[in-house]
């Protein structure tokens, strides 16, 4: 699956890539490599779900 991310700027084009992970083709999962997570680190994980239609979404640091 391959989401299509509305790029910034005045031409509205748009980007695709793939999400971390896609479980069961349900569950939107998203990898981080960090020592402790941050508020600041929801955001990224909560657009992919919102642009996928998905609503289950998990964080594995």
């Amino acid at each position: 699956m391959v989401f299509a991310r509305r790029r910034s700027g005045s031409h509205g084009t748009y980007q695709s890539y793939p999400p971390d992970l896609l479980v069961f083709g349900e569950i939107v999962a998203e990898s981080k490599a960090t020592k402790a997570m941050r508020p600041a680190h929801h955001g990224p994980m909560c657009n992919d779900m919102r642009i996928s239609t998905k609503q289950i979404g998990s964080q594995i640091n």
